[in-house]
C-alpha cells in the first residue's frame, strides 16, 4: 500500500519524499495543477482530460516548457 500522508515540515522520517498522484479532469490550461504542485510539493498529475483543443494544446506547451510534468492528455 502507498503512504499518501502529507509530510509535515521538519519531518525527519523520510516522509518528505512522499508523492501524491492525481488525474486532472476538465484540466483547462493546467492552472489548478500548477497550484497543487506549489501547495503540495509531492503532487504530480499523471494524466489530463480536456476536450477543448486550445486548452489541450496549452497543456502540451506547458509540458514542453517544463511548467507541468509530462503526462498523457485525453480528449
Amino acid at each position: 500500500m502507498h503512504d499518501l500522508a502529507l509530510p509535515s515540515s521538519g519531518d525527519a522520517s523520510g516522509a518528505g519524499d512522499a508523492c501524491l498522484f492525481g488525474l486532472s479532469l476538465c484540466s483547462g490550461a493546467g492552472g489548478l495543477d500548477l497550484g497543487l504542485a506549489i501547495a503540495l510539493p509531492g503532487y504530480r498529475a499523471v494524466g489530463h482530460v480536456e476536450r477543448e483543443t486550445y486548452a489541450a494544446a496549452t497543456l502540451v506547451a506547458r509540458m514542453e516548457d517544463a511548467s507541468l510534468d509530462q503526462a498523457v492528455v485525453w480528449d
